[in-house]
């Protein structure tokens, strides 16, 4: 069994106790992670998870809070009284504490700022400068510093007490000079292995990767990723101060936030937080009909083109058996296309400097494709027994609408990241919709001119 389900046993002694002794629910939720804590609280109504952050002690509360949604976490922390909020907040890691904040009302963040302690309150109003998606956005201002004459057994007592003391990041330290200037690395791994009487500035590493506060969360990940790094240091751009580090962990949680975000998009939904479980019916329903709209119209397009050629249909009524044949050839080789150029775009494989190098590719592989689908269509066609004209027909219009797809499918995102949108939005369904109009198009062009309709 695992440790969720022994967790969610304890449902409804948790619930007791919050009736009749909230004061022991500390010692009987204190083996519990609070992740699985979190899971638990989907199983109970809001009221009750309220109940249970006010009861609980403010360090627990903040573990607590930190594996709840964001939207979660605000609204429950917005309706306890400010102080009691602060001291939860106090608890919480400052880049937590500063995601928090941002995501409450000015006035709501305003009132339980005014109830903290001013170490706490100072550096959460340093952090709430930077943009929320922004690497100031994800840093913490809890590492370690060291001055560069210190020896390095000096050094490992003082990460020994800043651990103590609760820093989240004590697997390096940072050497800066006497202005916050960042001059070297030391990994605590390299200490362990020096002489103790080594002195920090002659062993520290001074090659030094690092971002700019108001650099991309996206951006950062790559960095953090293509150099396998457990952290990055964020470093003011002109004066090269050190204000913060983004961890990995904090990155994890971007990765699976855009992930999910394009993932949302290329199926043709707005984007939303919230589990799906969890999530409120009618905002579920606005985020689907939006893109739903779009797709209605784009499909009523397919409709209107069809309509147009609707004289040439009835005299060769032939065509009818062979048109979804040809649209969804030609919607499914640009979706095809749009999710391997979203992807490769979004791990920075591509850029849009490579816009012509994937067109030309595009182009052939769109032949290549199209001319395996059209043998297959021109062996199909002959197989059940149809004229030469519609074999023909059929034959071109696949390889025609198949390098279309491929086309539309890998330019139309590179386009929109031309104009600063997210590729994504060039959805899968989206991608299709165009092609099928377009399709079709070409198709009853083809064979007007080939079986003379």
């Amino acid at each position: 069994m695992g440790p969720y389900s022994v967790t969610r046993l304890l449902l409804p002694e948790i619930e007791e106790l919050l009736d009749s002794a909230p004061e022991d629910l500390a010692d009987v939720l204190e083996e519990i992670h609070a992740a699985d804590l979190a899971e638990l609280t989907h199983k109970l109504p809001r009221s009750t998870v309220q109940q249970l952050l006010a009861a609980l002690p403010p360090a627990l509360s903040a573990d607590l809070a930190e594996y709840l949604s964001d939207e979660a976490r605000s609204d429950l922390v917005s309706e306890l009284p400010p102080d009691q909020a602060a001291d939860i907040l106090e608890e919480m890691e400052p880049d937590d504490r500063a995601d928090l904040l941002s995501d409450l009302e000015p006035h709501e963040a305003e009132a339980i700022l005014d109830e903290m302690e001013v170490v706490e309150r100072e550096e959460a109003r340093q952090l709430l400068e930077y943009p929320e998606t922004s690497a100031g956005g994800l840093m913490t201002t809890q590492y370690v510093t060291l001055n560069v004459d210190l020896t390095v057994g000096q050094a490992i007592e003082r990460i020994r007490g800043a651990a103590r003391e609760g820093a989240e990041v004590i697997y390096a330290g940072y050497v800066t000079n006497g202005a916050g200037q960042l001059t070297g690395v030391l990994s605590l791994k390299d200490m362990l292995a020096e002489n103790p009487n080594s002195i920090v500035g002659a062993v520290m590493d001074q090659s030094i990767l690092s971002v700019s506060p108001l650099i991309d969360q996206e951006e950062v990940a790559r960095v953090i990723s293509k150099y396998d790094l457990l952290a990055i240091p964020v470093l003011e751009p002109d004066s090269g101060r050190l204000v913060g580090i983004v961890t990995v962990d904090d990155i994890l949680d971007v990765l699976v936030e855009e992930g999910t975000e394009d993932a949302h998009r290329m199926g043709a939904v707005e984007p939303f937080e919230e589990p799906y479980i969890k999530a409120e019916f009618w905002l579920m329903v606005r985020k689907r009909a939006s893109w739903l709209l779009v797709l209605f119209f784009g499909v009523f397009l397919t409709s209107a083109a069809l309509k147009h050629y609707e004289a040439q249909l009835e005299r060769a009524v032939v065509l009818m058996f062979f048109l979804p044949l040809i649209i969804s050839s030609g919607g499914n080789s640009g979706s095809q296309s749009a999710t391997l150029i979203i992807r490769s775009m979004a791990v920075h494989e591509i850029e849009l400097k490579d816009f012509l190098r994937v067109f030309y590719r595009e182009i052939k592989m769109g032949l290549v494709l199209g001319l395996f689908l059209g043998v297959c269509g021109f062996l199909s066609t002959f197989l059940w027994g149809m004229a030469l004209p519609v074999q023909v027909t059929v034959t071109i219009s696949l390889i025609a609408v198949v390098i279309l797809g491929t086309i539309a499918g890998s330019m139309l995102p590179m386009m929109i990241a031309a104009v600063k949108m997210d590729p994504a939005v060039t959805s899968a369904p989206f991608i299709a919709s165009l092609v099928d109009v377009v399709g079709i198009v070409f198709y009853l062009e083809i064979a007007k001119a080939i079986m003379g309709i």
